[in-house]
């Protein structure tokens, strides 16, 4: 299936049989760090769909991409006004102004969206990829994690008493390393889901002419293309050398089977997934979700592989790109172990 339990070398291998928080008495979790299901892996690979299904249920609570709520508090401005979607919520409401967010207590001092710098990016990936990081470890600074995510448990369960899960859809292996490095969090809060979808749909996800309409700029092939091989290998590489309790889920499996792959995943996480009952709680669900694509704000009638860029390519660049990305589309999104 293009679902897989992994731990390690990401193949069906031994998985932890309790997952972080299950089993677990929820009357004395006020005090504990939030637990984190984290959904790694490149942009525009279905990512906000599974983000919102997770958040409808009573154990999660979404909060979309949380590495740029530095942005959506107004705390840095390198971001336009229009990627931060004018610092509205998903509710609807202004950050500030929302019943969710504005009870969120923040602090001049927290940065959780920080790695927009380039020497902290190359610090952070070049640990990821070191294999004597053990002795040779470049350093960098940690954020507030344990005390962001306590902030936002807390608030989370006076509106779902039953949360044990926050979702956090910021995708960036950076961010996922960050928190298998804070002392306060580590692989045993985490529950990792490695979203990938086809490189051929990633690609034509840039180029589509609807991003001219939303005001977004088009990108050309070749850095879209390294872009989506390099996010991967990173996100991998990250699952397999801190051995996390992780789940590969191919978005495009994921698609054209929403049943199965769900019910899987919520055996994954401990918890019911069912396509039906998701896609109505997502319409009765307020979210309060920072970023991610604008489907957060549409009705999801169902969940449809999107095969657009078959006819949207030129038959040379569809056979181009199909040859290149073969190897990896075989191993990591259509693979049937």
């Amino acid at each position: 299936t293009g679902l897989a339990r992994r731990r390690g070398e990401g193949r069906a291998g031994v998985i932890r049989t309790r997952l972080p928080g299950q089993g677990q008495d929820t009357r004395d979790m006020d005090d504990q760090p939030a637990k984190i299901i984290y959904i790694l892996g490149g942009g525009h690979s279905g990512s906000t769909l599974l983000d919102l299904i997770l958040g409808s249920t009573p154990e999660s609570f979404s909060v979309g991409e949380l590495m740029y709520v530095d942005f959506y508090k107004g705390y840095k401005t390198v971001k336009t006004f229009r990627l931060v979607r004018g610092r509205l919520c998903t509710c609807g409401e202004h950050f500030d102004e929302c019943e969710f967010w504005s009870n969120v207590k923040f602090d001049g001092t927290d940065n959780v969206a920080k790695h927009e710098s380039l020497g902290e990016s190359f610090r952070i990936l070049l640990n990821i990829m070191n294999p004597f990081e053990r002795w040779m470890k470049a350093k960098f600074q940690l954020s507030p994690n344990r005390d962001v995510y306590s902030r936002i448990l807390k608030q989370a369960r006076t509106f779902k008493p039953d949360v044990r899960y926050i979702v956090d859809s910021s995708k960036d292996p950076r961010r996922l390393y960050e928190l298998i490095n804070d002392p306060d969090i580590g692989p045993e809060k985490l529950a990792v889901i490695h979203l990938i979808r086809d490189g051929r749909g990633y690609i034509y996800s840039y180029q589509k002419p609807q991003r001219l309409e939303g005001g977004r700029e088009l990108r050309s092939t070749l850095p879209c293309l390294v872009e989506w091989i390099i996010v991967n290998i990173i996100s991998r590489r990250i699952v397999r050398k801190y051995k996390l309790n992780a789940f590969t889920l191919s978005y495009d499996r994921f698609a054209e089977k929403p049943d199965e792959h769900l019910e899987k995943l919520g055996e994954y996480l401990g918890f019911e997934l069912e396509t039906g009952a998701a896609l109505s709680a997502i319409e009765e669900t307020v979210y309060h979700n920072v970023h991610g694509n604008p489907i957060r704000r549409r009705k999801i009638e169902a969940i449809r592989r999107d095969t657009a860029w078959e006819g949207f390519f030129s038959p040379v660049k569809k056979f181009l790109l199909t040859a290149i990305l073969y190897p990896f589309n075989r191993r990591w999104v259509y693979s049937r172990d």
